[in-house]
């Protein structure tokens, strides 16, 4: 999982337009109208993504089949970040299926 830079963030435009559901938040922070970070699996050919706004709100998209990325983001979401009470609120979007398996152990 590689933060990817702010300068980078136009490569997730076309992934970001099949999410199916409403994602302005994230498109928000892709679109640098908000701070934010984004994690991907490869910052050169970003298939999947973890975007993050500002205000607590997180969208997981793009393959599930990358076992380093799905390992590392499994990682992250076990540690409680300092100071925080509310994890927030994360919204998954596999773009391939069966993801079912790689869902369950995150």
């Amino acid at each position: 999982m590689e933060l990817l830079g702010k300068n980078n963030y136009d490569k997730l435009i076309e992934l970001l337009k099949k999410v199916p559901f409403n994602s302005l938040f994230a498109r928000a922070v892709i679109e640098l109208r908000v701070t934010g970070k984004v994690y991907v699996n490869d910052c050169d050919r970003p298939e999947t993504c973890y975007v993050v706004h500002p205000y607590g709100m997180s969208l997981l998209l793009g393959s599930c089949r990358i076992k380093e990325f799905n390992d590392r983001f499994r990682a992250g979401m076990a540690v409680k970040k300092p100071g925080s009470s509310d994890p927030g609120s994360l919204f998954i979007s596999p773009l391939s299926f069966p993801c079912k398996s790689s869902l369950r152990q995150i």
